[in-house]
């Protein structure tokens, strides 16, 4: 079963994982960045439907979105209004091109996912190291330190993998 997960958002990312096929073949993991038009503000619909139907999920599992208001001063990521609102519509573009690819759409909240992987608060690199730990063979797509969001596209198709009755209901 081949089983996508998606780090929705701008700077985003989708991971392929298909783990019925060898690690020697490098087929094992796609992963892309979300795919944006030339000014970086938008969804590039087309190339992901393009890429989606090039490799055929079965299944999508995507991190449930949700605005992140700021309430007061702390070190809480906020979120404004005209963030919150792009955000939500790369969210539910990404969906809307998956269905129209076929694809079953399966979403998971953030804790949910975290918590199977023993991460723990807001940090993005835990992820990225844990990505590399349990999968070294997709090390070569997870290098920068910038590449957190795709760690988390790893760890969520693996998650959506590993929690078949998420995929088959």
């Amino acid at each position: 079963m081949k089983v996508l997960g998606i780090d929705p958002g701008l700077t985003g990312a989708l991971a392929l994982y298909w783990p019925t096929v060898s690690i020697e073949c490098g087929l094992r993991w796609q992963i892309i960045d979300t795919p944006t038009k030339d000014d970086v503000s938008e969804l590039d619909a087309r190339e992901l439907m393009t890429w989606v139907q090039r490799f055929t999920p079965e299944v999508a599992v995507i991190e449930r979105a949700r605005a992140m208001p700021s309430f007061g001063k702390g070190d809480r990521r906020a979120m404004g209004s005209t963030g919150a609102f792009r955000y939500g519509g790369i969210y539910h573009s990404v969906i809307a091109v998956l269905e129209c690819c076929g694809v079953k759409v399966v979403r998971v909240e953030p804790a949910s996912w975290k918590k199977y992987f023993g991460l723990k608060g807001s940090d993005k690199e835990q992820s990225r190291s844990a990505a590399l730990k349990l999968f070294p063979e997709a090390g070569c797509y997870l290098e920068r330190k910038k590449d957190q969001n795709r760690a988390e596209a790893v760890l969520i198709a693996s998650y959506g993998f590993h929690r078949a009755t998420l995929v088959k209901s």
